[in-house]
């Protein structure tokens, strides 16, 4: 083990996330506040993984949930701003020494005061940066992320089209229907569908393979290569086995304990791809399958 802390740090927050997940979850027995549960769940992963991936070195981008900008920290959009500031200063202070130079060659019999006014009037013409919107910031950090995003959606296409037909026939087997598979789609599936990925799986992955998992890298850093990524076998067992207690602490039913085996998927996308994108999606059109196929056999 090489960083101890990193060990501590991960187990101090898993523990108080857990506790504050078991707290919020009891709260789907009050009829006002059932609706709202997973949302403040949600919003709980995601801000705790945020906030402490951009205290570490690296920040977001090396906790891989900057989803290429998307989320780019903000000492990185203020030491853009700086470098803008500092660049705007050395053109005004070029552009002060060039006027006052040609001022002195053009006219020598210029007054000190006239040379100060031009040098006052071509600073003036020296707009300081111009900071854009909120707004357009994302919009901006959305269209740059577009290439990303359709790739590692194709790959995210390309796991379930491997992974999903033999967990079907495990699925059967477990269960043991009694009849025929019959076709039951959710009620809005677009809805169902936007909330796995908004509400569960990004928040999800952000915390566990995120945060959880890249500093348990940290603290058992030796890895072995694992189907084309470089994987420490320490750091994805344990992010997995993490995974499925707190889903056994919010429910206490045995069965909750299996979401530890896809979260091993989901741990070797993240350290294959470099980032929680393709795990995202692949853990939302997981969780969209199981629902069909209870829905289908059970």
């Amino acid at each position: 083990m090489r960083d101890r802390k990193a060990l501590r740090e991960v187990l101090l927050v898993y523990l108080a996330v857990t506790v504050a997940t078991v707290l919020v979850t009891r709260l789907r027995s009050v009829p006002a506040a059932s609706d709202y549960v997973h949302l403040v769940v949600g919003a709980l992963f995601l801000v705790t993984a945020v906030k402490l991936a951009e205290r570490e070195r690296g920040g977001l981008r090396r906790f891989g949930i900057d989803l290429a900008g998307v989320f780019a920290p903000p000492e990185e959009d203020e030491a853009a701003t700086a470098t803008e500031a500092a660049t705007a200063t050395e053109a005004a202070t070029a552009t002060e020494a060039a006027t006052a130079t040609e001022a002195a060659t053009a006219t020598e019999a210029a007054t000190a005061t006239e040379a100060a006014t031009a040098t006052a009037a071509a600073t003036a013409t020296i707009a300081p940066p111009r900071r854009r919107s909120a707004t357009v910031e994302l919009l901006g950090a959305l269209r740059d992320a577009l290439p990303i995003a359709l790739r590692e959606t194709g790959v995210a296409l390309g796991v379930v089209a491997l992974v999903f037909p033999p967990f079907a026939l495990a699925f059967h087997f477990w269960h043991g229907p009694a009849h025929a598979f019959v076709l039951r789609w959710p009620a809005d599936l677009a809805s169902f569908a936007l909330a796995q990925v908004v509400v569960v799986a990004l928040p999800e992955e952000a915390l566990f393979r995120g945060f959880v998992q890249t500093r348990l890298d940290d603290a058992f850093p030796r890895t072995v290569r694992l189907l084309g990524a470089d994987v420490s076998p320490v750091a994805l067992l344990l992010q997995a086995a993490l995974f499925g207690l707190m889903h056994y602490a919010v429910d206490l039913t045995p069965e909750r304990l299996a979401v530890a085996f896809p979260a091993l998927l989901f741990g070797w996308l993240r350290a294959w791809r470099g980032g929680i994108g393709a795990a995202i999606l692949v853990h939302a059109m997981s969780n969209v399958y199981a629902d069909i196929l209870v829905r289908g056999w059970l």
